[in-house]
């Protein structure tokens, strides 16, 4: 594979930073790198994305934030198209296109650069499944109905199973975060040796020296959000303070700011605020200095299937705590505790157990910081190169006629 075209309309704007955002950024870092013709189709904000992030050698073909964000999707999208196809944007042609989000805008731009015969293949991807809102985040894996019910997964969930996955589904390829996810695509007859699994990337070279004692007895490090489980990140606190008075949590994150109101709001409540230090967004080297300066990591999602931040604190030596999801038992077999889902007692006597045992703390690091030696980003975008270079070696997935295809993008 010599080129590629990256549709990273939707990618997370700078200040904040998304899986599939970081996947995007570190493959088309490690392709550039490689010398290959990193085309991306993005926004203006994108691009900040990208450059803010160090992704040098790489062009970009900006599109008008109005575009993507017009109202009716199909006259948004033939906007969008107009654009890229006009002379200012000069395309080229690609070995392959690649949806750095499984939005919709992101799916359907990079669709089309492989229908109209600008890119010989299609990777699409999707890497997150929306939970049922009949169990929401909280209720997923007990199938506990209304255990947290949240209205927005009304929407979304209808929203991705009859829009996005079937417009997946014509990709010829795609990429997910685990391999039980696989059973999404294969249930639905699409062939399993088209789907790769990526897990999480991570950028060992942001990882600097450690250098001083440690400034936080744990970290969180994710979005702001109920699927991470915040809310019992305080309460679970609280329980570990009884223990270890005076231990220091650091929150790394940002989120609705409705949300993060009330999140401190719980922490005041609850009686912990002086012992819990909101840092706000960091990324990069920064990040990495403040898990290296802390003990162990504290990743509390009740919704998950893979979790990059807990891989990062791993790759710093920080031993993590997770609830005990079925996914990430694949994702995360050594380096971590784990709790019964949902047991914040449990989850806080994990913590209070490495943190009272230094020599168990220290033996779970280096097992985890072994274990994700193989999610450095130049490794991970060699597989990934690999699998999309098997797919180019494939018949292409077969079309469906134009006016079906036309159909499918007027009913999304």
């Amino acid at each position: 594979m010599k080129s590629i075209a990256l549709a990273a309309t939707m990618i997370s704007p700078p200040g904040s930073m998304g899986g599939n955002t970081k996947i995007a950024l570190e493959f088309a870092r490690s392709w550039a790198e490689r010398g290959m013709d990193v085309c991306v189709f993005t926004t203006a904000d994108g691009e900040r994305s990208f450059r803010e992030y160090g992704v040098d050698g790489v062009r970009f073909r900006i599109v008008s934030q109005e575009s993507i964000s017009r109202s009716g999707l199909v006259r948004a999208h033939n906007r969008l198209w107009r654009e890229i196809r006009s002379a200012e944007l000069g395309v080229g042609r690609f070995d392959a296109s690649y949806s750095a989000s499984d939005f919709i805008p992101d799916l359907i731009l990079a669709r089309r650069l492989r229908d109209e015969g600008l890119a010989s293949r299609w990777i699409g991807c999707l890497y997150l499944f929306v939970p049922h809102p009949a169990y929401g985040y909280e209720g997923h894996y007990s199938h506990k109905l209304f255990g947290s019910f949240d209205p927005r997964l009304a929407a979304f969930y209808p929203y991705q199973r009859l829009t996005v996955l079937p417009t997946a589904l014509t990709a010829d390829g795609n990429m997910i975060a685990n391999d039980v996810d696989a059973e999404e695509f294969v249930k639905r007859g699409y062939p399993r040796e088209r789907v790769h699994a990526v897990y999480g990337v991570v950028n060992l070279d942001h990882i600097g020296a450690h250098e001083g004692a440690p400034l936080y007895d744990a970290a969180f490090v994710g979005r702001l959000h109920p699927q991470k489980g915040c809310k019992r990140l305080l309460q679970i606190w609280k329980f570990v303070l009884a223990d270890l008075p005076g231990s220091k949590l650091a929150i790394v994150g940002v989120g609705e700011p409705a949300y993060e109101r009330r999140l401190r709001q719980l922490a005041r409540t609850l009686g912990i605020e002086d012992s819990v230090a909101w840092i706000g967004f960091l990324e990069g080297p920064q990040k990495y200095a403040l898990l290296q300066r802390s003990r162990v990591f504290l990743h509390t999602s009740v919704y998950d299937n893979c979790g990059m931040a807990a891989a990062e604190a791993l790759a710093c030596g920080l031993p993590a705590v997770t609830f005990d999801l079925p996914p990430l038992r694949v994702a995360y077999p050594r380096g971590t505790l784990k709790a019964p889902i949902g047991d914040e007692a449990a989850f806080a006597r994990q913590i209070v157990r490495l943190l009272s045992d230094e020599e168990l703390r220290r033996r779970l690091g280096a097992e985890g910081r072994q274990e994700v030696a193989a999610w450095d980003r130049r490794a991970r975008e060699k597989d990934a190169t690999l699998f999309i270079e098997k797919v180019l070696a494939m018949p292409p997935m077969r079309r469906e006629p134009a006016r079906a295809r036309h159909h499918t993008l007027e009913a999304t």
